[in-house]
């Protein structure tokens, strides 16, 4: 039998005041309890209350969020294995010997400016602060998708792009030159809160003429706020096995922290009132669109969904481009393709399965369809997001 693995002895330095590392330690603590051989000496808030232990610090691996530089050289006289696991400072201020297991924050960022723009919504903006790394990167991966989707609209129908990036410092005229309806992503659920609030009062609606997106899915936050905050997910949980999982491989040897730099991509979304899966001003468009998503795995032709929101298929047609700037058709491509694209990064389900989930024909119209679309094979776009 092969003996068994000896203990290791852990910290972890997070806030407990952030849903966001609560979701991590939850992760991680899971995840020890599964490999059986962790131990963890102290978990706290700041490096202050690790110094104030009477018992001198002796640890194989710390987990933490960005530290000072003082508190970096602490641990690494000690020879601590570090693994970071926050973007809120870029990985330039952090030494290079400390390795990195975050959150894809592009992917975060080009999956809300798709869901906005999948709701059918023209005017897409972001609000943000350049003070703040993870907010520069998730607006990074807005303007990227926007790009994209930009690049494949009618000309009748381009998207326009809005930016706020000074945090909640002015912001209000901004707000109110918005044209409506738009849709915002918000860079943290913090922000959301108070952007919705202060379109509320304002004078206009949420999500009728401002649709807010939020990042973590902090459920206090969204109780707070005026409307139940739709928001994007980290994937935690996942997060915190990878953390582990690198953090253990590290004080083994089976990998250098020098240069470690993993990125998880999200698990997906969080709907509430403040942005619906669709967003449309007239209701038989929006009872479409809504119908589109419930039935998504079905084949589902323009007549029919035509029937089931008491239109004719040319008056649906008419009222689409109107609202949408595309077909009824196209917008049920699009949305098949999102759905798409969040299983290849989410799931490990099969090509063939997705096709099925997502109402194709068969995986071969699938690949088609999304390749068209996409511009490489479903295979290849998971490949590039792994």
């Amino acid at each position: 039998m092969p003996p068994e693995p000896s203990t290791i002895r852990l910290g972890l330095i997070l806030s407990d005041r952030s849903h966001y590392f609560r979701g991590i330690l939850g992760g991680v603590l899971a995840h020890a309890r599964a490999l059986g051989h962790i131990r963890f000496d102290f978990i706290e808030n700041d490096f202050e209350d690790i110094l104030a232990y009477e018992e001198p610090v002796r640890l194989d691996g710390l987990i933490a969020h960005p530290l000072s530089k003082r508190e970096y050289t602490f641990f690494r006289r000690r020879g601590t294995a570090v693994v970071n696991i926050s973007t809120r400072v870029p990985p330039t201020e952090i030494p290079p010997w400390v390795a990195h297991v975050v959150s894809d924050d592009t992917a975060i960022g080009q999956l809300g400016a798709r869901q906005l723009a999948a709701m059918g919504l023209r005017d897409l903006a972001f609000f943000g602060n350049d003070d703040l790394h993870f907010s520069i990167l998730r607006e990074r991966g807005f303007r990227e998708a926007f790009a994209e989707i930009e690049a494949r609209s009618p000309a009748q129908a381009k998207p326009r792009y809005h930016c706020w990036r000074q945090g909640v410092r002015g912001f209000e005229d901004w707000l109110a030159g918005l044209p409506r309806p738009a849709g915002v992503m918000a860079a943290q659920d913090h922000y959301a809160r108070t952007l919705m609030t202060a379109a509320l009062e304002s004078g206009a609606r949420v999500p009728e003429d401002i649709a807010v997106i939020g990042v973590d899915h902090d459920p206090v936050l969204s109780e707070l706020c005026p409307a139940r905050l739709t928001s994007i997910l980290p994937d935690v949980t996942r997060m915190g096995r990878v953390v582990l999982d690198t953090l253990v491989d590290i004080i083994d040897g089976r990998r250098t922290a020098g240069g470690t730099f993993l990125q998880v991509p999200p698990a997906g979304l969080h709907f509430a009132a403040s942005a619906p899966r669709h967003h449309a001003a007239d209701p038989a468009v929006a009872k479409a669109l809504q119908h589109m998503q419930t039935h998504l795995a079905e084949p589902l032709d323009m007549a029919s969904l035509a029937a089931a929101v008491g239109l004719s298929r040319r008056g649906l047609e008419y009222r689409f481009r109107e609202q949408v700037g595309a077909s009824p058709y196209q917008k049920l491509l699009e949305i098949r393709l999102l759905h798409a694209r969040h299983l290849l990064t989410a799931t490990s389900k099969t090509v063939t399965a997705i096709a099925s989930e997502c109402g194709f024909s068969n995986a071969r119209e699938f690949c088609v369809r999304f390749r068209q679309k996409v511009g490489c094979t479903p295979g290849q776009f998971r490949a590039q997001d792994s």
